[in-house]
C-alpha cells in the first residue's frame, strides 16, 4: 500500500490573471508574473499547450521561454503571434493553455 499526501503546497510564481483573451487582430499580449518568495530565486519556464496537452507553438509562442526571477521580482511573459500566422483558426474561441514551471 502506498499513501501519498501533500499537507502543504506553496506556489512562488504567480501570474496576474488566470485567463488571457487574445483577439484575432492582436500581434501580442502580455501578463505579469511575480515571484512571491522572500528568499529564493526561481527559474520560470513558459510554454503553450493545446486542448490535448501537447506543446503547441505553431500559432502563438510564449516569450521568453525561460527566465530567472529573483526574490520578490516581477517580470512579463509575452504571448506573440507567429509571423507565419495570418489568422487564428475558427470563428469561435479556441483554448490554448499557457503553462509555466
Amino acid at each position: 500500500m502506498l499513501l501519498v499526501a501533500s499537507l502543504c503546497s506553496h506556489a512562488a510564481l504567480q501570474p496576474d490573471r488566470t485567463r488571457i483573451v487574445f483577439n484575432a487582430n492582436d500581434k501580442a499580449t502580455s501578463l505579469r508574473v511575480d515571484n512571491r518568495s522572500d528568499k529564493l530565486p526561481y527559474l520560470a519556464y513558459s510554454w503553450l499547450e493545446n486542448e490535448k496537452g501537447e506543446k503547441s507553438d505553431d500559432l502563438l509562442v510564449a516569450l521568453p521561454p525561460i527566465q530567472r526571477l529573483e526574490p520578490k521580482a516581477t517580470t512579463q511573459v509575452r504571448i506573440v503571434k507567429q509571423a507565419s500566422t495570418t489568422k487564428l483558426p475558427g470563428e469561435s474561441r479556441n483554448a490554448i493553455f499557457l503553462q509555466y514551471a
